[in-house]
């Protein structure tokens, strides 16, 4: 089993004081094996943290202020992913891969990560009843970049193949 990449911006970087131990792969490993962290403020709550699967950018959205202390991001981070894979025993080895912290600027996830950070702030400025929740959104949000244009189906498609194709074939 290969390590999960968790790419930090540089933001994130600094605010959790962590230095990467090296650059992401490119192309992932796998398509589960890299993910990037980024932060996103909203007018009306906290700062969340963005994690972004960088092949479908299938996204968790964390609450942002605990997420640097001890080892929280990493335990949030393996029981939302043992979640996701719940429909894929092939892929279960994923939830307790190495983490590695990487550095690297993925365009595409880059890119729809300062767009899903643009439209959490201007959802934010012009709902005036609260809607469904900032994941649900997000990955249901339309990606031109993604053949299946969005992340909530991007991802749920790469986990139905595993079912077709041994998980070591998946890239």
């Amino acid at each position: 089993m290969d390590a999960i990449e968790i790419i930090l911006s540089a933001q994130v970087q600094k605010c959790w004081r962590i230095k990467p131990s090296g650059r992401a792969s490119e192309p992932p490993v796998h398509w589960l094996g890299q993910w990037r962290v980024d932060f996103g403020d909203k007018p009306d709550r906290p700062s969340v943290a963005l994690v972004t699967n960088t092949t479908t950018l299938y996204t968790f959205v964390f609450p942002g202020k605990e997420l640097g202390k001890d080892d929280n991001f990493e335990k949030l981070f393996r029981l939302r992913l043992g979640f996701s894979l719940v429909d894929a025993p092939a892929l279960a080895g994923w939830k307790s891969a190495p983490i590695l912290f990487a550095a690297g600027n993925p365009r595409v996830a880059v890119g729809s990560m300062n767009n899903m950070r643009q439209h959490m702030v201007w959802r934010g400025e012009t709902t005036l009843v609260p809607m469904e929740d900032d994941e649900d959104w997000i990955n249901n949000m339309p990606f031109l970049s993604l053949p299946g244009i969005f992340p909530g189906n991007a991802f749920a498609q790469r986990l139905a193949e595993t079912h077709l194709t041994p998980a070591h074939h998946l890239a």
